[in-house]
Formats: C-alpha cells, sequence, structure tokens
C-alpha cells in the first residue's frame, strides 16, 4: 500500500540544515523554524538563481527536519508524497521567510533562514492529503500485516484502551539498522493508524519491533514473538495496524 522508500530520499543538491522550533509570544499554532543550508552552484548557473534556490532549499530542510513535520507524517514513507506535502506547506504553511546569513565562497553559498511554520495549517494539509490518498488507494482497507522483516499474527483491544499486536521476526532485525544494499531499513517498525467516526487520520504511532527487552541491544531474531502495546486515543473510533513494504 506504500512503497518502501526512504524518508526525504536522495538529495538533488548537498547541505546541511539544523532546526529550531520554539512556540512564538502570544500563539500556540505558530512555530519559528531556522535552518542552514550550504548550495553547491552549478556550471555556468547565474549566481542570483543559486542564491534563491539556496533559500529555497533552507526552507524545504527546515521543514523536513522540524518535529512537527516528522510527528506528522510518521506513517508515509513514498518520497513523491512526502515531497508533495512540502510544496503544500511551503504555498500555504509557510510566513515570513528571512535570510539571515547568506555568503559566497568559491561556488558554494552558505545560506541561513528564519521562517514562521503555522503548525495548524500544516496538519490540515497533511491530513486532507492522507484523506485523498487513502481515498484513491485501490488497496484501501487492505492493510499490509508483513513485509520481509515483519508477520502480524494478532490485534486486540483491551477495555482500558489498549491495542495489543503480536508479531513475529521474519528476519534479524537489526538489520535494518544498516545501509547495504538488501538491508531492512524501513521495515523493521509496527505502526498504527487512528481514525475518528468519519474515517479521518487521528494519527499514526511507530514502534521499533527490534527492540525485543529493555535493552535496545536485545534485537528480536527469525521466528522469535514479540508483543507491543498502543494506546487508543479517546477520540478514536478504528485504527489501522500495518507494516511498510
Amino acid at each position: 500500500m506504500r512503497s518502501n522508500k526512504s524518508v526525504m530520499g536522495k538529495r538533488r543538491f548537498w547541505g546541511i540544515v539544523f532546526v529550531l522550533a520554539v512556540l512564538l509570544p502570544g500563539t500556540v499554532q505558530a512555530l519559528e523554524l531556522v535552518g542552514e543550508y550550504r548550495y553547491a552552484v552549478k556550471p555556468l548557473e547565474d549566481l542570483e538563481t543559486a542564491k534563491q534556490t539556496a533559500v529555497a532549499n533552507a526552507v524545504r530542510f527546515a521543514i523536513v527536519s522540524s518535529n512537527v513535520f516528522r510527528e506528522a507524517t510518521v506513517s508515509v514513507v513514498d518520497h513523491p508524497l512526502l515531497e508533495h506535502f512540502v510544496d503544500k506547506i511551503i504555498a500555504q504553511g509557510i510566513d515570513d521567510i528571512h535570510v539571515i546569513t547568506q555568503q559566497v565562497e568559491g561556488n558554494t553559498v552558505h545560506t541561513s533562514i528564519r521562517a514562521v511554520l503555522n503548525e495548524t495549517t500544516m496538519n490540515t494539509l497533511i491530513a486532507q492529503e492522507l484523506w485523498n490518498n487513502r481515498e484513491n488507494d485501490p488497496a484501501k482497507g487492505k492493510t499490509n500485516r508483513q513485509n520481509r522483516a515483519l508477520l502480524i499474527l494478532n490485534i486486540s483491544e483491551d477495555s482500558s484502551g489498549m491495542v495489543a499486536v503480536a508479531f513475529q521476526a521474519l528476519q534479524r532485525l537489526d538489520w535494518m539498522t544498516t545501509g547495504y544494499d538488501g538491508g531492512l531499513q524501513d521495515q523493521g517498525d509496527l505502526l498504527i493508524t487512528f481514525y475518528d467516526a468519519q474515517d479521518r487520520p487521528l494519527r499514526t504511532d511507530r514502534f521499533p519491533a527490534r527492540r525485543a527487552g529493555a535493552d535496545d541491544r536485545d534485537v528480536l531474531v527469525p521466528g522469535q514473538i514479540g508483543i507491543h502495546y498502543f494506546p487508543k486515543p479517546l477520540n478514536a473510533s478504528s485504527y489501522e495496524v500495518w507494516v511498510a513494504h
């Protein structure tokens, strides 16, 4: 149902970014993002164009690196869809983009920016796009319960509102942390998406199933069974448990 591509995968440009997200005075819905980006100017590229591109990418990576964006898109592993989210947010959810510093050293443009992200607008845009994507998905309602790494065995809910998910490892799950071809990377996590009474997504929680015990060095081996309990939100009417593929 969702492709197994790494979040914001191959970059066209190289750079670094850090984000500072704080509540702005007088509001609980706006976040200030501060990001830095280094852009390598292409041969024959106009310098002013390169400067504008550096600013645009600094804003883009500031959004992607923010905790609020990561939490809102935790269930999404499709790279083009994530790019689409960012395009929407830049167009409708970003205000007051300000270039703090911009310097040119050789063929590199060093840029730092500050921008204001409307968190409410961002969450609304993402929820709407997730809804549209789910409505158009021919596999809607057919939750993916197995991939190369995990098999979901059973899902149950108790009176306290906890959703218990029993699962079995199909591969040694510490492989998901490796970067070589054939590694499991994104496939070693359980995910659960909660929906309200109108079938709109509320949130998605993720659990790294490689953690077999309290010690993160413990990992599940092929055939081993584990169980995890997800707390169900009070306003959730339904949920889907799934694994990426």
